[in-house]
């Protein structure tokens, strides 16, 4: 994946969804909506640096975590270990879900 797009103002929170967390692990652009109107409005593909979300709605602060994620050279847990347990039931994630993450 090269591209999440997030319903929300261009530097701004998004809601913390498995999706964007699968981003910021891939490395991949976390961008707002906003990034895909202005480029067909202009009729060229703008710089996606101008529409980086900064943060998720869960932690209510600016973290930059996708701009950090996508400009750091190494793996986000490289040399992490582990341990899943519990019960994974609905509405969270399954346990196949976090394991990809990971």
């Amino acid at each position: 994946m090269t591209h999440v797009i997030c319903a929300c103002a261009p530097k701004a929170r998004c809601p913390r969804t498995l999706k964007y967390l699968l981003g910021i692990a891939n490395k991949s652009w976390i961008i707002s909506f906003d990034w895909i109107l202005e480029s067909l409005e202009k009729g060229q593909v703008l710089a996606e640096e101008d529409f980086i979300v900064v943060g998720d709605e869960a932690v209510q602060c600016d973290t930059n975590a996708c701009a950090k994620s996508r400009y750091d050279t190494g793996k986000l847990f490289d040399g992490s270990k582990f341990y899943l347990a519990g019960a994974f039931n609905a509405p969270g994630p399954t346990k196949a879900d976090l394991t990809n993450l990971i």
